[in-house]
């Protein structure tokens, strides 16, 4: 039989192969529970391998074999029930509505990726790598943490093992670990896999279509339903929602994903294993994957989860050699300095916040704004300080909120800084006593995160 032969509906599954990060591990199962009842499990193979040779990413003969396994206990049989059935996955998600998504848009009334940078509780003031930072926000204390190069590349160590590595790298799993060490679904051994994923702590919205504009105005509109708390630019073409779910009820997640889903988003990072960029780390093509929004409120005010117990050291778990090269390579290069105009195009590209943040329209005077509407590309590059700038100084005669860049950032002092008196060795030790175990026992460590708000060493 040809694949001429072959139903039409197969025909079309066989054409449109996802790209990377699209879903393609779901789409080799799919094609082959229809594909058994046509072909024999050889050409089953030598198919799949066609179908998914140009999607983006090496895909790995485990995971072929594994797709055809997996499907043949629920492999599609021409004329049963009610005739030709559709894969079986597909009624786990609903149809897109791009006629709903159209409309969530222009509800946004114009909200675009300029209004999301503005409405960020969280501005940073210079151009230098905020990943250390963020990630503490995040994902306070120490826990276990899975971050790599790219999905060969990786492991799961404590946070405090990873500081002053992340801004080198590109992705990270977005929830603590379980364990150093689980097992994958073909029974390998391997830092990264779904059964040592802990609890879900955050779920990502990616989107990979429409304008940055658009996706903005999603991602601020979704924030209604969740809290927004991170916003990260792919270092391509998407926007990255982190909206904080620890505690939630998974019904209720998923509702939530499911109806991101119907609006346009990527089902693959439903999968709470899945691998998703870095805030402030980087791509493999040399781009930066740009911090557009940030509210860690939710995250510092959520109930401590307890602690996983830590595991015996390298006598019972040697690091594998491909981890010790992850070592040496993540550092960042020295070329790679943020520098505005090398990363032009991927700076530019800065989300949007709920429209309850939305800052109020500029008058018919302000020709900056209105500058930065025609022109948002340049404006974003060339402003990024100056709009912290004079919030600071509407806001002198204010208290630094817990949460802002000042706070983040040890290089900007604040304004009391110059009348603050020397603290006493009982307020240094009761200080200390607020942080985690691993950076009370060196006072070198970076600035620190507690869960309640920012504690900076000095």
């Amino acid at each position: 039989m040809t694949t001429e032969q072959l139903p039409r509906f197969v025909r079309d599954l066989l054409s449109a192969p996802p790209r990377a990060g699209q879903g393609v591990n779901l789409y080799l199962f799919r094609l082959a529970r229809v594909l058994h009842a046509y072909r024999t499990e050889r050409e089953i193979l030598a198919m799949l391998r066609a179908s998914v040779a140009g999607c983006g990413r090496e895909v790995g003969e485990q995971e072929i074999l594994r797709a055809v396994e997996n499907s043949r206990r629920v492999a599609w049989q021409p004329g049963v029930a009610n005739g030709p059935a559709r894969p079986a996955s597909a009624s786990l998600w609903p149809p897109r509505e791009p006629a709903r998504r159209a409309a969530v848009v222009a509800q946004g009334d114009g909200f675009t990726l300029a209004d999301l940078w503005e409405s960020s509780p969280v501005r940073f003031d210079d151009d230098e790598p905020q990943a250390e930072a963020v990630i503490d926000a995040l994902f306070p204390g120490d826990p276990l943490l899975c971050c790599g190069q790219s999905k060969s590349l990786f492991a799961t160590r404590r946070r405090s093992r990873w500081r002053g590595r992340l801004a080198g790298l590109a992705l990270i799993v977005p929830s603590p670990m379980t364990s150093r060490t689980g097992r994958t679904q073909d029974g390998r051994v391997s830092q990264h896999t779904l059964a040592n994923t802990g609890p879900r702590r955050y779920l990502i919205i990616e989107q990979d279509g429409g304008t940055p504009d658009e996706q903005a105005a999603i991602l601020a509109h979704l924030g209604h339903m969740a809290p927004l708390t991170l916003v990260v630019h792919s270092g391509r073409r998407s926007l990255h929602g982190w909206y904080h779910c620890a505690g939630r009820a998974e019904a209720e997640t998923l509702a939530l994903m499911r109806y991101a889903y119907v609006l346009g988003a990527d089902r693959a990072t439903w999968t709470r294993s899945q691998f998703v960029r870095i805030p402030d780390g980087l791509r493999d093509n040399g781009q930066r994957q740009y911090i557009l929004y940030l509210d860690p409120e939710p995250a510092l005010n959520a109930e401590p989860c307890a602690e996983e117990g830590r595991e015996p050291e390298a006598r019972r778990n040697p690091e594998p050699s491909a981890v010790a090269h992850l070592a040496r390579e993540a550092e960042l290069p020295r070329e790679v300095n943020r520098n505005p105009e090398a990363h032009a195009a991927t700076a530019a590209h800065r989300p949007p916040a709920p429209r309850h943040l939305k800052p109020e329209p500029p008058s018919a005077g302000d020709e900056s704004n209105s500058e930065a509407r025609r022109n948002p590309k340049p404006f974003l590059l060339a402003n990024l300080t100056a709009g912290a700038e004079s919030r600071r100084e509407a806001g002198s005669n204010n208290e630094s909120r817990p949460g802002s860049a000042a706070n983040l950032n040890p290089a900007s002092p604040s304004a009391d800084d110059e009348r603050t008196p020397e603290p006493s060795p009982e307020a240094l030790r009761a200080r200390e006593a607020e942080l985690p175990s691993h950076a009370a026992r060196n006072p070198d460590s970076p600035p620190t995160v507690s869960r309640r708000r920012y504690v900076l060493r000095e």
